[in-house]
């Protein structure tokens, strides 16, 4: 049984997003940012700080570069990780098992992995199994402490969160995350906010448009925001604000120079 490695690892990619193959199964700890399994029929999980989530061999990973993605881990040949499967000691899933936070039991039984892995000289498969086992109870332990602690605000606040960032996952994503379907998600959230993701991602859209327009002009905030021209980007500004974003620019400028 062969452990081959355990440690912190700090992956970041500031041009693109990187696609990493894997030749071995690990158990992943995210300690910060954020990223995307992709399975082998090319499915998307997305997967944050506070996760876990176990790597394949021929499953990528995709790190977002707009923030530094660290995680701790620990990895095992293909032959271990078939064993640790077949034993039921890891999931065969390519979702997370669970979101832990930063939790310090969980970083503790990672870090006494390191420490006995840089102490041994020659790994026992009796011992190998035992520590990830241990491992893998204090993670579905915290798990499901957590998810009890999930509080319906909290889980509203997390949504809300992801749904006003214009840039982020999809809603179909943000549904993943939740564990939810994205039917029961959009229902759920239009029944807490009293408006459709779509819209509430509409206003937060305005409302950072509502500030570039103090330094940039309409068709510049229109191109940063994603418009496809101005025209769309002008008619859903008054839909929402009641006048065209021009005359809110000009409100803005006078009072600036008031």
């Amino acid at each position: 049984m062969g452990l081959i490695n355990a440690r912190i690892a700090s992956i970041a990619h500031p041009a693109h997003i990187r696609q990493l193959q894997v030749p071995v199964v690990g158990c992943n700890h995210v300690l910060s940012g954020n990223a995307h399994i992709i399975d082998e029929n090319g499915l998307s999980y997305p997967v944050c700080a506070g996760d876990i989530f176990i790597r394949f061999p021929g499953r990528e990973l995709h790190v977002d570069p707009t923030s530094p993605y660290i995680e701790s881990h620990f990895a095992v040949d293909e032959r271990t990780g078939t064993t640790l499967i077949e034993l039921g000691v890891i999931p065969n899933s390519p979702k997370t098992i669970g979101n832990v936070g930063l939790d310090d039991t969980i970083l503790q039984a990672y870090a006494n992995i390191w420490h006995w892995i840089a102490q041994t000289d020659q790994l026992a498969p009796i011992q190998v199994l035992s520590h990830i086992s241990r491992l893998m109870q204090l993670i579905e332990h915290s798990s499901q402490t957590q998810q009890a602690m999930h509080t319906t605000t909290q889980r509203l606040q997390l949504a809300r969160q992801m749904v006003s960032d214009i840039d982020g996952f999809t809603f179909e994503a943000i549904a993943t995350r939740l564990q939810l379907s994205y039917r029961q998600f959009r229902r759920w959230f239009t029944q807490e906010t009293g408006i459709t993701p779509g819209q509430f991602r509409i206003r937060a859209r305005i409302e950072r448009a509502c500030s570039l327009l103090s330094d940039y002009s309409v068709s510049d905030t229109a191109e940063k925001l994603g418009y496809p021209n101005p025209y769309s980007f002008s008619k859903q500004f008054r839909q929402v604000m009641g006048m065209p974003p021009s005359t809110f620019r000009s409100h803005t400028q006078q009072n600036y120079r008031d």
